[in-house]
């Protein structure tokens, strides 16, 4: 798992952390909480369904994180998702 969670880099943006995020971009947001001024960002795009709010990161969030993953991406066609290929 600290393979996976690796991969994520802490964003600290001077007008938000929507505002470092390429919204014409295939990501996803995982985080505990979205401000309103981000969370205006991401609907101003279209893409208020790419943040995934948690509460922590224990084991069965990551399962809960990666099922609600794999509904959006389902969502868009996508049909499966492994966290072992990201």
């Amino acid at each position: 798992m600290n393979r996976w969670m690796d991969r994520f880099e802490y964003v600290n943006h001077p007008y938000g952390k929507a505002a470092a995020i390429d919204t014409g971009s295939d990501f996803y947001w995982v985080e505990d909480g979205c401000n309103e001024t981000d969370m205006g960002v991401l609907r101003q795009a279209g893409v208020e369904d790419r943040f995934i709010a948690t509460s922590y990161y224990g084991s069965d969030e990551l399962y809960w994180i990666q099922t609600v993953l794999s509904q959006r991406l389902t969502e868009r066609g996508i049909s499966k998702i492994s966290l072992d290929n990201l």
